[in-house]
């Protein structure tokens, strides 16, 4: 018979903190979306917990925004709101106005953002989507009338 034999493994952590930089995993719209409503909120889901205070926070403006799309490279900043949710893994972006029909924006994360262990995220993180061309609000018009106004004797069985 064999002899016995203990086989010892570790997962996960140590007791060590996690230094793996975090990333954004998904978003609303996807990258290249070209008709986003221009009401909706935007979303980024991150690989962990974001840190919600302090100079690394993904809800300061310096750190995390929208701004308009300026020939493919964030141009004016739009203004707007930044919120994590309870997990911290998720960052909202509002505007405070609705965006503007058929534009361009970028949402820029940048690496001074940081995870809720003090880890940088490595590269800036960029999101490139277009609005939807918006709501025809246009009230139709009539292009000309027959028979004009003035006319007589025209007939009823036209």
């Amino acid at each position: 018979m064999a002899s016995q034999q203990t086989i010892s493994f570790s997962t996960g952590a140590t007791g060590g903190t996690n230094v793996t930089p975090p990333f954004v995993q998904s978003t609303t719209p996807q990258m290249g979306n070209q008709s986003f409503p221009t009401t909706a909120p935007i979303r980024l889901v991150f690989s962990q917990p974001m840190a919600d205070s302090g100079a690394g926070s993904a809800t300061l403006s310096t750190n995390a925004g929208l701004f308009l799309d300026n020939f493919g490279a964030p141009g004016t900043q739009v203004s707007a709101g930044l919120a994590l949710d309870s997990a911290l893994t998720t960052l909202t972006i509002t505007p405070t106005a609705p965006l503007s029909a058929n534009t361009g924006y970028i949402v820029r994360v940048s690496t001074t953002t940081k995870s809720s262990n003090n880890t940088a995220i490595t590269q800036s993180y960029f999101l490139a989507f277009r609005t939807t061309s918006g709501a025809d609000t246009t009230k139709p018009r009539g292009m000309c009338a027959l028979p004009q106004s003035s006319a007589t004797g025209v007939s009823r069985s036209q």
